[in-house]
């Protein structure tokens, strides 16, 4: 589904910031573009093309709109596709009735216990309150805005400003504040370690889980086309 071009990913660096918000001022009006999430970095991007970009809500969660037109976009933003995932690359949902995205993050190396923290990163939503992941599902606008929240303890959610041209000039990126994962080596906290889609139609647990590792930089959800 391609939101104005606000599209939720993951890059290399924390500076691609998260790939997934980026927007350019090319025309007077947003174009239809995709929102999407993803690996590597955990960013959110705006189309090139749309004038909008990220809103905040809060400090810890911005809201974008897909400006679909009904001929490009008739599913609104009740289209996700999961791509260069290490299963189902290529995977498409759609009839959610609302729907939520956990995406985790690796804990710092060399920390005891799971790979992931159990917290997630970042919930990339249908509705701000992210209703799918709780099963308390609020009415789904499959015209309106998606959600970016990240997790409330060491974490920030960067609104940037920048790119040149073709690039993005808006993004919105989280950074885990960890100290471990602030080394050079890499942000190593803040890329995808897996997404968990939950969907109102698909009841309490998660429809799937997918795993990055195989392509940890190019990992990605996109909403709408």
């Amino acid at each position: 589904m391609k939101l104005t071009r606000t599209q939720v990913m993951v890059g290399t660096g924390v500076v691609a910031l998260i790939a997934i918000i980026c927007l350019i001022i090319h025309f007077a009006a947003p174009k239809d573009t995709p929102i999407v999430a993803g690996g590597g970095s955990i960013y959110g991007e705006t189309a090139s093309t749309d004038t909008d970009g990220w809103k905040p809500v809060s400090n810890l969660n911005e809201y974008a709109s897909l400006h679909a037109s009904i001929s490009k976009n008739p599913y609104g933003i009740d289209l996700l596709t999961f791509t260069n995932f290490d299963t189902d690359p290529g995977y498409v949902v759609t009839g959610t009735g609302g729907w939520a995205i956990q995406i985790r993050d690796p804990l710092p190396p060399g920390t005891p216990g799971s790979p992931p923290n159990l917290t997630p990163a970042v919930q990339f939503c249908s509705d701000p309150t992210c209703s799918a992941a709780t099963a308390s599902c609020v009415q789904f606008n499959s015209s309106g805005p998606v959600y970016f929240n990240v997790r409330p303890t060491n974490a920030q959610l960067n609104p940037l400003v920048g790119g040149g041209p073709g690039g993005a000039t808006q993004m919105v990126n989280f950074h885990d504040t960890t100290s471990d994962c602030n080394s050079p080596v890499a942000n190593a906290c803040d890329k995808v370690f897996d997404v968990k889609l939950f969907t109102c139609k698909g009841g309490t647990n998660p429809v799937f889980t997918l795993t990055c590792n195989n392509n940890p930089t190019k990992c990605q959800v996109q909403v709408g086309r």
